[in-house]
């Protein structure tokens, strides 16, 4: 059961449901207060439950990982580790063998665990199944073995495991774009997957992969996914997305949707209502990329001196760090000047076109 896949794991909803969250509360209370009632004689446990639960807070907030994997816990478990060493070394002499034979026990564990997954990892093609298997709500774990059909060019195998994952997780907008977009090997039903698709996601809860792997989808090139898909689909889909409240109520969510849009139109050489959703996506969250996406296309359209206007009122969005903000401004220095490049280039081909045009 040991996989680099543990997304399985169902969101309390309740101090009962599961039961595990009311006795983890309880556990760790316990921890805390003996922590504190023992601090003199043994800071390094209150040390080491600090350490720990510090590492997390700032991994779920400062630096955003995800929840269920288990780099969360590389940097906080050292604070935990070192609590217990520290904790067998104040042993008393006469038990200090059987703590150390302990701990040597422990790390022989930790490496047949270790032994037995770099085993796994160099036969995936087999254990990708296991991983699936002890792990059935494991999205990962699908789209893991999913790709490793799409490497073999069996499509229809690679549709099956995402559709069974789908059924685990009905309320994933990913899986849900995943199964449906990619459906090589079964084109004649697509259009009828995208109408159901469509209705799905008017409710589905808000996933900000999903956004994400819409931008990125808009992007490519739509044939390595589906031969039916076209970026006008893409753009409906987005359109749907932004009729669901929980999007729709997401800055980061309505921001990437505009992109998707922008991508899209782009790719069919809308170029004006391209802009548009380029400047729409920084206007619902400022962010230099975006700017940067928006004044391109519009000095790629010719219209240098927009371009420029806009890059003035994207410094008012400075951050109000000073380090920051002399950050923002310098790269919106840079860009100022690739678009003024731009524009002299541009100046130089309608120079040289209208002399050509005498010369003839």
């Amino acid at each position: 059961n040991v996989s680099p896949f543990t997304d399985g794991v169902s969101h309390a909803t309740g101090w009962l449901n599961p039961p595990i969250t009311l006795a983890s509360l309880i556990i760790w209370i316990i921890l805390i207060g003996l922590a504190i009632r023992f601090h003199r004689t043994a800071a390094y446990m209150l040390f080491g439950i600090i350490f720990f639960l510090g590492a997390h807070l700032v991994e779920s907030t400062t630096i955003g990982l995800e929840l269920y994997f288990a780099h969360r816990n590389y940097v906080g478990s050292f604070g935990i580790y070192f609590a217990i060493i520290c904790g067998v070394a104040h042993f008393p002499r006469r038990y200090l063998a059987t703590g150390f034979i302990a701990l040597s026990i422990y790390a022989a564990l930790f490496f047949a665990v270790l032994a037995q997954a770099n085993l796994q990892w160099s036969h995936f093609g087999i254990t990708a199944e296991m991983w699936v298997v002890s792990n059935p709500k494991s999205i990962r774990a699908a789209q893991f073995l999913a790709s490793q059909y799409l490497r073999l060019d069996d499509p229809l195998t690679a549709h099956k495991i995402l559709d069974k994952a789908s059924e685990n997780n009905p309320n994933d907008a990913m899986l849900l774009l995943q199964s449906t977009l990619f459906c090589r090997g079964r084109e004649n039903e697509f259009p009828e997957d995208l109408a159901i698709l469509k209705s799905r996601l008017r409710d589905v809860p808000l996933d900000r992969q999903a956004i994400a792997e819409m931008v990125n989808i808009s992007r490519r090139d739509l044939k390595l996914y589906c031969s039916e898909l076209k970026h006008e689909d893409l753009a409906d889909i987005a359109n749907v997305l932004l009729t669901n409240p929980v999007y729709t109520e997401s800055s980061y969510a309505k921001s990437h949707l505009f992109l998707a849009k922008g991508f899209a139109a782009a790719e069919q050489d809308q170029l004006a209502q391209a802009t548009e959703f380029f400047v729409q996506a920084y206007e619902t969250l400022p962010h230099l990329d975006t700017a940067f996406t928006a004044s391109s296309m519009m000095s790629n359209a010719g219209e240098h001196d927009q371009a420029i206007s806009f890059l003035q009122g994207v410094r008012q969005h400075a951050p109000t760090n000073p380090i920051k903000s002399l950050i923002w401004q310098q790269r919106v220095d840079a860009f100022e000047y690739l678009i003024e490049k731009s524009r002299v280039i541009d100046e130089s081909k309608k120079v040289n076109a209208v002399s050509n045009h005498q010369l003839e």
